[in-house]
């Protein structure tokens, strides 16, 4: 379990960089971030952590409500999680 956390914080973490390398020079951009869990749930909040860690690197600020799509089997889901930024 401990190796899968790591595994998913790493993924993230790498997610987070190569989403700030990448944006737009637009005034609102939409960022999105990636979260891998054992339930939907989980990697729904992965991914929404993982997002607002990206933004706030960015040195932006959220705007709107956070979208989420999410794929795979209930064990072992990932979710996508995406959200205006300015």
């Amino acid at each position: 379990m401990r190796g899968m956390l790591r595994v998913t914080l790493g993924v993230a973490s790498l997610a987070a960089v190569a989403l700030i390398g990448t944006q737009a020079e637009a005034k609102c951009t939409r960022m999105s971030a990636y979260g891998l869990g054992v339930a939907k749930e989980m990697a729904k909040e992965l991914a929404k952590m993982n997002l607002d860690l990206a933004i706030s690197l960015a040195g932006r600020k959220a705007r709107g409500r956070v979208h989420y799509r999410c794929t795979g089997p209930e064990l072992l889901s990932e979710c996508k999680a995406s959200r205006r930024a300015c």
